[in-house]
């Protein structure tokens, strides 16, 4: 397990030395579900604490018959819809394990959805690009106001009007704007011709 600090990249190996994980495993679920025609060959997850979404790169590969297996009809597989179709968002999920640890559980180190495929069907190679779920906050064009609304709940609205649910435990005064008749009273008092500037 390597972890730069500068870009706060974590790179995990397998090896023989003492590490946290002694026989690292990952498993990738799409849309809550292991698929079998896609196997994970490698994998790059940045984290930032900063005004970015975490995002996750990984690379399988493609088992021809299972994808076959999996498609129902002439439909094509979770990876590989038309440039044309606006379809419902992907779902990623990755998760890591100590094999090497009886009883060892999955560890959720990313979830998000896919922002970008590229699809080699001669090379059987698939190569997708996650954003977590911050990105859809990210992305929002904010148009609306907030009016008599605290911090905490002008989070929850923004939250919901991405489609996510927030957890909120910060506490707040009003943080938008806000209407009052003790603040008009005295707003309309100091605004006289010799005050206003």
């Amino acid at each position: 397990h390597i972890m730069s600090a500068d870009t706060n990249i974590t790179t995990v190996v397998g090896s023989g030395s003492a590490n946290w994980c002694r026989a690292p495993r990952c498993r990738l679920l799409v849309n809550g579900a292991v698929r079998a025609e896609t196997p994970i060959l490698q994998f790059s997850l940045t984290r930032t604490r900063y005004s970015r979404a975490d995002t996750l790169s990984f690379s399988c590969a493609v088992d021809r018959r299972a994808l076959l297996q999996a498609k129902s009809g002439s439909g094509a597989g979770w990876f590989d819809q038309p440039n044309s179709a606006v379809g419902a968002e992907i779902n990623i999920t990755l998760q890591m394990q100590d094999a090497a640890l009886s009883g060892a559980q999955w560890t959720t180190m990313f979830q998000g959805l896919v922002d970008a495929v590229t699809y080699q069907p001669t090379q059987a190679a698939l190569n997708v690009e996650c954003r977590d779920y911050l990105s859809k906050l990210i992305d929002m064009r904010v148009l609306g106001s907030w009016m008599n609304m605290t911090g905490p709940e002008i989070v929850k609205a923004m939250a919901a009007k991405a489609g996510l649910a927030a957890d909120i435990s910060i506490t707040g005064g009003m943080q938008g704007q806000f209407r009052q008749t003790e603040h008009k009273r005295h707003s309309g008092i100091s605004n006289n011709r010799f005050r206003t500037a």
